[in-house]
């Protein structure tokens, strides 16, 4: 008889610890489910957000070279196109570290070169030739033309001009440069302009070229173009400084720049 009740007593007590643990779970439902969802969380990584920037451009000015890694990684950018060179000699000096460094971070990188008129276009493409390597560029070239205008006159650089003779000559060289740049890449260059630039030296010159434009305003000021770089104050994360912003037109994306299926 002792055996009996000893025995309904166990019985008896795990039951009361079975129904108090359900009881428990039931009442507090939400400890298992948030056990799950902490693991859930953990296993998924955050969706990356677009802050509405395609791309970026960047020269020796931008110390951005010990920043790629946190640049390419917090951003959803596609693509940066990186100074190469100037005129018939000027190389810039950071163009090599950091075309390696953003390509080794997963960024598309273009190289580009910063038209002058105080040397040939045949001694300009050689210097950016000679610069570059053509299978580690992932985007087609780009020719940066910069038109402006202060108290002597209209200037791209130190190079003035205030006749017909002078402007022919500086649309003559550019249509030039493109045509060596075509040759050798097998695609027609970007150019990057303002919209005086646009108007004045690539419109009806070489205008069947992608268009890069320069417009710092709320919209951009030409129609037909691939890429608006919307401000020179950008930011994004990973990079403490401001920097050259710049979006799609609609309509066109990465298939619109890339050189790899033109490669010859």
């Amino acid at each position: 008889m002792a055996k009996n009740i000893t025995k309904s007593l166990v019985v008896a007590l795990a039951g009361l610890a079975l129904g108090f643990g359900m009881s428990y779970y039931l009442l507090k439902p939400e400890i298992a489910i948030a056990s799950e969802s902490n693991e859930t969380e953990r296993s998924i990584p955050p969706k990356k957000k677009s802050n509405g920037i395609d791309g970026i451009d960047v020269s020796h000015h931008n110390p951005i070279d010990k920043h790629w890694k946190a640049v390419a990684s917090g951003n959803d950018l596609h693509f940066v196109y990186i100074k190469a060179t100037e005129g018939a000699t000027h190389r810039d000096s950071m163009y090599k570290k950091n075309s390696r460094q953003a390509r080794k971070y997963g960024l598309k990188v273009g190289a580009y070169h910063f038209f002058t008129m105080t040397s040939s276009p045949r001694k300009q493409f050689e210097n950016f030739k000679k610069a570059t390597v053509k299978k580690e560029m992932d985007l087609i070239p780009m020719i940066d033309v910069e038109l402006y205008k202060d108290k002597k006159g209209w200037h791209i650089g130190k190079y003035y001009t205030n006749n017909k003779k002078q402007f022919r000559a500086m649309r003559d060289n550019i249509k030039t440069l493109v045509n060596l740049f075509e040759k050798e890449y097998g695609c027609k260059p970007m150019i990057y302009c303002t919209c005086c630039s646009y108007n004045m030296l690539i419109k009806g010159n070489v205008s069947d070229c992608p268009i890069y434009l320069g417009h710092y305003a709320k919209k951009p000021g030409v129609k037909n173009y691939t890429i608006w770089q919307y401000s020179d104050k950008g930011t994004i994360k990973g990079y403490p400084h401001h920097i050259d912003v710049c979006k799609f037109a609609k309509g066109k994306s990465m298939a619109d720049i890339l050189l790899s299926h033109r490669k010859k």
